[in-house]
């Protein structure tokens, strides 16, 4: 759940920065605000509004305490509304902000309130602050943010805030290897004091310890042009390259950049160095992390220049972990499949490490079908002109041309697409050299895996037709 916080650097200060997010949520709901009333020291936010030519008045209590808050506040709040109502004889309406939350005590008196239909009294919780946000706030999505995010790094993240701070809204992102970065709203880069500004502010808060570090998302992104170039170079080489072959990056690369790239690979446990070379660390854990680093953007030119190290890390223990990350288990065909599938197809890789997906056993045509869409996306893509086509790619997963996937249950996994359509899938790739020139590929089959229990998606024939269209002589 999205959570939403307010910075300060005091809790004072906390208090005063809530009741300015209020206020300016009220003006953008076309509340006239009153920032200061004599008659109403004791109230943090008062405004008013004109509905069905009738005046309501708005009364706000906003409170950042750094634990929930009890029937104390509460009761005077109610005071001040009840109050208003019968000497004044004007119609109130009450906003209770609790930032951290309300006790138990609060909940149940505002059930029992909610249940009086002439009061117009809310309970402004989290989700309520952060659709304000969402509402009023030019901003990225959380899923625009995470997609921009993993095509700097790897780490995945484990929670997401926004924090409100004179009037802009910032993301602060927290990571799985207790390391945050702090965003705007639009996940730009923030430099600078206001940077060190909100960074102080968030350390001082509930949802920092002191075991986190900062992590720049600018300086990743600017090395991982660097890294990936010395990955590949150590993936070509069969796992390691030479101390003097990394000291020729020099030549091209900016010295600190160069020095920041080895310092990330070593600290993420990536590779090792000796005084003659930098390996692979060729851990499971570590190459799956590598490969969701260098597949999250574009594609290494190395990936496609024959580097049989890269695929032969795609391996029965590779897509075993896959099913010990989605708590799903494939039968030996299946699992076959998989890895054909990942050996082909990079997006397929990249999309098997990162989808959001945990299921039984009886939904595993889902998860492949994912991968599947991923193949063919590729192939849509051209990018398998890139392939220089052999045996070890050719020795691939084929559909029976009668319709039925190789399974050992295959009375049971009819596939829903004809035979004309399957036929469309078995067509020759046309492959475009560097000048220009268009060469017979050889023939390639596009594997489509459909459950008997999913029901083939009409837009995997309006794929495969696009596919015959643009590749059938």
């Amino acid at each position: 759940m999205l959570k939403m916080i307010i910075l300060g650097e005091s809790n004072k200060e906390k208090g005063t920065q809530l009741e300015l997010f209020i206020k300016s949520i009220l003006e953008k709901e076309k509340y006239d605000v009153q920032h200061s009333l004599k008659s109403f020291d004791e109230i943090d936010v008062y405004g008013e509004i004109i509905e069905k030519g009738e005046v309501t008045f708005l009364i706000g209590e906003c409170k950042a305490h750094k634990g929930v808050t009890d029937m104390t506040d509460w009761e005077k709040f109610l005071g001040k509304i009840f109050i208003r109502e019968k000497i004044n004889k004007q119609k109130i309406r009450g906003w209770f902000i609790a930032l951290n939350g309300v006790n138990s005590n609060v909940a149940a008196s505002y059930e029992e309130l909610k249940k009086i239909p002439e009061l117009e009294i809310e309970l402004l919780d989290n989700n309520r602050l952060v659709k304000f946000v969402k509402k009023y706030f030019p901003m990225k999505s959380s899923g625009e943010v995470q997609s921009i995010v993993r095509n700097t790094i790897h780490t995945e993240i484990s929670s997401k805030l926004l924090a409100f701070y004179e009037n802009n809204i910032y993301w602060i992102l927290n990571f799985s290897n207790n390391k945050y970065t702090i965003l705007s709203s639009n996940a730009d880069y923030i430099k600078g004091n206001e940077l060190n500004k909100i960074k102080n502010m968030y350390c001082e808060s509930n949802y920092y310890s002191s075991e986190m570090k900062f992590l720049n998302l600018e300086k990743s992104k600017d090395i991982k042009p660097v890294v990936k170039t010395i990955l590949g170079d150590i993936f070509l080489n069969g796992g390691k390259i030479s101390i003097n072959d990394y000291n020729k990056y020099g030549q091209i690369f900016i010295k600190t950049n160069l020095n920041e790239s080895l310092k990330f690979l070593l600290e993420e446990n990536w590779v090792t160095k000796d005084t003659s070379y930098i390996s692979l660390n060729q851990d499971i854990e570590k190459i799956i992390n590598i490969y969701k680093y260098v597949l999250s953007d574009d594609l290494p030119d190395w990936i496609f220049n024959n580097c049989s190290f890269y695929v032969e890390k795609i391996d029965n223990i590779f897509v075993k972990k896959i099913e010990e990350m989605y708590n799903i288990q494939f039968d030996d065909t299946e699992r076959e499949y998989v890895k054909s599938l990942l050996k082909w197809s990079p997006s397929a890789v990249y999309k098997s490490l990162t989808i959001p997906y945990s299921g039984p056993k009886s939904s595993n045509a889902i998860f492949i079908n994912a991968l599947s869409y991923s193949f063919l996306k590729d192939y849509m893509n051209g990018i398998f002109r890139k392939y220089k086509i052999n045996d070890q790619y050719i020795n691939y997963v084929k559909l029976g041309l009668e319709g039925k996937i190789l399974t050992s249950n295959e009375e049971e996994l009819k596939l829903s697409l004809n035979e004309e359509v399957l036929l469309q899938s078995n067509l020759n790739l046309e492959i475009e050299t560097s000048d220009g020139e268009k060469v017979d590929g050889g023939p390639i089959n596009i594997p489509i895996f459909i459950h008997h229990k999913v029901d083939a998606p009409s837009s995997i024939i309006t794929l495969l037709n696009n596919i015959s269209n643009n590749y059938k002589k």
